[in-house]
């Protein structure tokens, strides 16, 4: 009786085996010891995709992929080795559709087992789980790689950049701040109060509570250097987050030292000017744009009556308003108008007073100097008739250019008798220089039917002194006479020969072309910053060859014709080559002079601006349903029939939402998660049971704090969801985020001009405030760009080439110098680094512009220094290491005897000690020569 039960126990275990295995989730497939197939479940033609048929006349070698073959040809050897013992491994094998996936495979040696003699391959489909790694593997690799570029750009941005957490320890610095506070110290982790003094910390106790409050700090400040010289600079704060919740804040520093000795030396120079306005025997004052009152003259101060010092920052209208719409109101807004200088005489009733003005007017506003001629005008109201008593010459001049009288002052002023001025004629008077001019002017003057002019020019007195005078002319209709009345202003041409010097001191010089006589005047100035011998003779064309051919000669050649054609006023930068061959920024300023509607002169000024203008970037695992598969998976799993009850929920899901299957199983699904009603988790499940497709989300589960990535699939049964807690991928995702903005920050705030391009189109995606004014584009203007477009034309081919090049080597960091537009035509050298990046969705490359050539000359060479460190480092390493690994996979078979001796014993201990301290001491080469400790650095940052 004992005996047929025991078999037919036997028998019913086979079966209930068989019928376990064939609706098990996991593939499992029996071979015979040649490896030929005995059996293979359901679950693995599901899994593989192939029947049995067909995985029949097929070797498992040939379904494995190529670079996996030697994972299981190792593992088969092992399990050979060892009877009755289970070897994992993962690898990947050809699904029938022609994909390899990946699996998880358990492999167990029962051929000496007598009722199953075969090899047992148990696995599963991990080609999810391993997506999902790759993808976490790429997010880590990139944040890397942020980390690396924002290290970069900090390193070579010429400022002073570190953050500091809201406990004021520095928790990131760029090689800049770390050599000027770290000294032989690095300041990461160090407080704030140590880097500064304690007077300067205390000093900046203010600035620092107010950025930890989230208000932006902007000073000045200044730092002793380490030649004793004292460094100035100005400094920002900038919170990091919202007031209330600010986490810490960046500090950029930046050296304005030269601004600050620039300053100091414009004060002197114009402590010096106003020493020497104020000792004039005129009034004079200058003002702005606006007019309002930016210097006055003790002079001016006595003639109306005030305080110099109480004029300054006063509209002048306001001050005055009974002389808006006089005179000298008139001319003032005629002479800013029309940019050129104007005088007038004028009677300012409230003050009793006579003036004669002179006015100059500027780019910024105007200068005038104001005589008081109350004493002249009441004479000459008085003694109109007895001109003779006049201060100034006062001549009649016929149209032989023969004097027909003259006036005491005129013979004073010429040291000539009446007589012998009366009977020479005014060619002999005139300076030889100014005399042809005299003719046309006479002759124009009396062609044109104009009844009054106004001109400056020179005579020679008797004694051969050379005299300035300014000339109001008025013709007499009748006669053909001129009534002249001329003033000495030797004395105003000697204050603009001191205005002279002044440019002189701003290296700006003039020039005049006379397009009626061809002739060309440079000053020396002028001729200095040409750098032409003494015997150069400027001409009408000739100055169009210190520019190179193209763009710069055709923009400036450009200008000027523009203002010869309609009068309007030239101002333009352009860089020239000097006659010794030095290349220098100027800037050219250029005005015309008309007469019937044709220019015939042209004149203006060069400004020597080059120290000026040089200094300016998951599903779950694949779907099953069958009980006794899902608990060995790792996702959660779970299916409700059409009425939303639970009818599996497997141990991972136990696990992760913490209900036993006892506790859900048969209960409707929102009865036990009435919370989730309102959330996202709701929706897509009525989504999928409603139309029938498959819903693939994410969402956040409060009530466990945890984000979870849901796989919904309909069925006929109802619905089958699988998921898996994605917390720690979303926080690797907000990590992400974070980088990416102190990525925009650091872009956004960077000095030197940044921008992103799209590799496909090479449009421009993004730029900075930094390119946005150094280049003169708008964002607008940049945006509807592609790089070639700031590029000279004859570069374009070269820059194609080195993108054609980029894209066949699949380079994604480049570093080169090349030749820039700004938008005012000036080309620039510049140094681009560019890292290739995913920008919103599309390929692109984020670039770091730099003008300083020797900074990147300086750069490369430390660079390709670090490379020959590292392949150093490298080979040094690997020599070595060869032979350890040698030893070190030596060392385990000694341990295989059997039978040791206490002092055999002893000599494998000391080998095994010396191995792995040598293989310690080749760690600690390499990490010394410059391995980054990515993880303390994104701590830092």
């Amino acid at each position: 009786m004992g005996r047929p039960e025991v078999t037919n126990q036997i028998t019913n275990g086979k079966l209930s085996f068989r019928k376990l295995i064939e609706h098990s989730y996991a593939g499992v497939t029996l071979m015979d010891k040649d490896l030929k197939m005995i059996y293979r479940s359901p679950s693995a033609q599901r899994i593989t995709g192939w029947s049995d048929s067909e995985r029949s006349e097929i070797g498992p070698s040939s379904l494995v992929h190529p670079h996996d073959e030697d994972i299981l040809q190792d593992v088969l050897l092992r399990v050979y080795a060892q009877p009755g013992e289970s070897l994992s491994t993962r690898f990947r094998i050809r699904h029938f559709d022609g994909n390899y996936i990946w699996i998880d495979c358990t492999l167990t040696n029962l051929l000496h087992e007598e009722d199953i003699e075969a090899i047992v391959f148990n696995f599963i489909d991990i080609t999810r789980q391993v997506e999902l790694e790759v993808e976490q593997h790429q997010s880590q690799a990139l944040l890397r790689e942020k980390a690396d570029f924002i290290r970069m750009v900090t390193d070579h941005t010429p400022a002073m950049i570190a953050y500091f957490s809201a406990d004021l320890r520095c928790r990131f610095a760029n090689k800049p701040y770390e050599d000027f506070f770290g000294g032989n110290q690095s300041v990461i982790g160090r407080l704030k109060s140590e880097l500064l003094s304690p007077e300067e910390y205390s000093t900046h106790q203010r600035h620092l509570k107010a950025v930890l409050k989230g208000h932006r700090q902007s000073f000045e400040r200044s730092l002793p250097s380490e030649n004793g010289n004292t460094l100035f600079t100005h400094t920002q704060y900038l919170p990091d987050g919202p007031p209330g919740k600010v986490k810490g804040f960046y500090s950029l520093i930046y050296d304005i030292t030269e601004i600050k000795l620039a300053e100091a030396e414009v004060r002197q120079q114009s402590s010096q000017m106003e020493e020497l306005m104020d000792s004039i025997t005129d009034g004079f004052f200058s003002a702005d744009s606006e007019q309002r009152y930016t210097y006055v003259n003790k002079k001016l101060g006595e003639i109306v009556g005030m305080n110099p010092e109480d004029m300054i920052g006063r509209n002048i209208w306001e001050l005055f308003p009974d002389a808006v719409g006089s005179s000298t109101y008139e001319c003032i807004q005629q002479a800013l108008r029309e940019k050129r200088y104007i005088t007038n005489e004028d009677h300012y009733v409230p003050l009793g007073l006579w003036q004669e003005n002179r006015i100059y007017p500027r780019e910024d506003g105007f200068s005038m100097f104001i005589q008081d001629i109350t004493i002249r005008k009441k004479a000459d109201q008085q003694y109109y008739m007895l001109v003779d008593r006049a201060p100034d010459m006062i001549g009649i001049l016929g149209i032989d250019r023969y004097f027909k009288r003259v006036n005491p002052a005129m013979c004073n002023q010429l040291e000539y008798t009446e007589q012998e001025l009366l009977e020479t004629p005014l060619d002999l008077l005139v300076h030889p220089a100014d005399l042809e001019v005299s003719r046309e002017r006479t002759l124009a003057f009396l062609a044109t039917g104009d009844l009054t002019l106004y001109f400056e020019n020179r005579f020679v007195s008797k004694s051969g002194k050379t005299i300035w005078l300014s000339w109001t002319v008025t013709r007499s209709e009748d006669d053909g006479l001129m009534f002249c009345v001329g003033k000495n202003i030797s004395e105003k041409k000697e204050m603009e020969n001191l205005l002279l010097k002044a440019n002189q001191l701003a290296r700006i010089g003039s020039w005049e072309i006379d397009r009626v006589t061809g002739i060309a005047y440079w000053s020396q100035i002028t001729r200095e910053i040409y750098e032409v011998p003494d015997d150069f003779v400027p001409g009408i064309d000739n100055w169009l060859s210190f520019y190179r051919e193209g763009a710069d000669r055709d923009y400036i050649a450009g200008k000027m014709a523009g203002t010869i054609a309609t009068g309007q006023p030239c101002d333009a930068e352009v860089e020239l080559v000097t006659a010794k061959g030095n290349t220098r920024w100027v800037r050219a300023i250029a005005e015309a002079e008309f007469r019937n509607g044709e220019c015939i002169r042209v004149y203006g000024s060069f400004q020597d601006i080059d120290d000026r203008k040089r200094a300016e970037l998951a599903a779950i695992a694949t779907l099953a349903e069958r009980n006794n598969i899902l608990d060995s998976i790792g996702d959660g799993f779970f299916a409700v029939d059409h009425n939303w009850i639970v009818t599996y929920w497997n141990a991972t899901a136990e696990k992760t939402m913490g209900n036993s299957r006892e506790m859900v199983l048969g209960r409707c699904l929102w009865d036990i998660y009435s919370d989730v009603v309102e959330l996202d988790f709701y929706k897509y499940y009525q989504r999928a049971m409603r139309t029938g497709n498959a819903q693939h989300f994410e969402d956040y589960y409060p009530a466990m704090n945890t984000w979870f990535g849901i796989n919904a699939y309909p069925s006929q049964n109802g619905l089958s969801v699988f998921f898996r807690d994605i917390t720690e991928s979303k926080k690797s995702s907000q990590a992400l985020a974070e980088s990416e903005k102190r990525y925009s920050d650091l872009f956004q705030l960077s000095p030197l001009p940044m921008f992103v391009y799209e590799i496909e189109t090479l449009k421009y995606l993004d730029v900075n405030a930094a390119a946005i004014t150094h280049y003169g584009y708008s964002r607008e203007d940049f945006l509807a760009m592609t790089i070639l477009d700031i590029r000279p034309v004859n570069d374009i081919p070269l820059i194609q080439n080195v993108l054609l090049e980029q894209q066949k080597e699949h380079k994604v960091k480049t570093h080169g110098t090349f030749r820039h537009r700004k938008k005012n035509g000036e080309i620039i050298q510049v140094d681009i680094q560019s890292n290739q990046i995913v920008y919103k969705g599309v390929k692109a490359r984020v670039v770091l512009a730099n003008d300083v050539t020797e900074r990147v000359r300086y750069v490369k060479a430390i660079e390709a220094q670090n490379k020959k460190l590292l392949d150093i480092s490298w080979m040094q390493s690997h020599v070595i290491r060869a032979p350890l690994s040698r030893i070190m996979g030596l060392i385990p078979l000694l341990s295989q005897i059997t039978e040791a001796s206490a002092e055999q014993q002893t000599i494998y201990d000391y080998l095994v000690a010396s191995a792995n301290e040598l293989d310690q001491v080749i760690r600690s080469i390499t990490k010394a020569t410059g391995t980054i400790d990515l993880d303390e650095e994104d701590k830092s940052m």
